[in-house]
């Protein structure tokens, strides 16, 4: 398996070579919020980090109570998605809503990404949100899962998917080269099925 981090805006890098020295082969950077939400920091980390020579990708926090089409292309002219990088993910935990809205809104958001940058976007969730709103539902299981799941056991599976591509197992970590608490999280693969799963956005596990 390959380690990778997770950044916010509460994270201040000093060294991406230093953070490159860890170990960590990638990073998913907070880009945007809701319909309005964004981090200053973005881009620049993000060319600091692939100079660094870390796999990059953006993640997006869906907010149900807004417009999911204006959040669409709030996080796309942010993000500014390349060949290059790790699949765009769509985070949910921070909103509280129904079934119904945040089935809709999810669809909604990560068939229109998909569409647009072609690469399959991970949607990024605890089980404990998951069953509380989309326990039943089938369709999220063609979109790759990064779990949320802070802990040294290996996650259970979580329905619908067979399994995980990305694991948040710690959100409070600390490495030379960044400032602040971090998520460390494993992919599930080698480095060759990381960069392909960057150049091609599609991997089920």
């Amino acid at each position: 398996m390959i380690i990778g981090i997770d950044l916010s805006e509460k994270n201040t890098v000093t060294s991406w070579t230093d953070i490159a020295k860890n170990q960590v082969r990638f990073a998913y950077l907070k880009c945007t919020d809701g319909v309005s939400g964004s981090v200053a920091t973005y881009r620049t980390y993000k060319q600091a980090a692939k100079q660094s020579g870390l796999l990059v990708g953006a993640y997006h926090w869906l907010n149900p109570t807004q417009d999911v089409s204006v959040q669409v292309d709030h996080f796309l002219q942010s993000a500014a998605v390349e060949e290059d990088d790790l699949p765009p993910v769509v985070c949910l935990e921070l909103y509280s809503t129904t079934s119904s809205v945040l089935e809709a809104k999810l669809r909604t958001f990560v068939e229109s990404v998909e569409t647009r940058t072609g690469k399959r976007p991970l949607i990024y969730t605890s089980s404990t949100y998951w069953k509380k709103y989309m326990a039943t539902l089938e369709w999220p299981c063609e979109y790759p899962l990064w779990i949320d799941e802070p802990s040294m056991d290996w996650p259970a599976q979580l329905y619908p998917w067979a399994g995980w591509v990305l694991w948040q197992f710690s959100y409070q970590s600390k490495i030379p080269g960044v400032n602040g608490m971090i998520g460390m999280n494993w992919f599930n693969g080698n480095l060759s099925e990381l960069k392909y799963l960057a150049k091609e956005g599609l991997l089920k596990r």
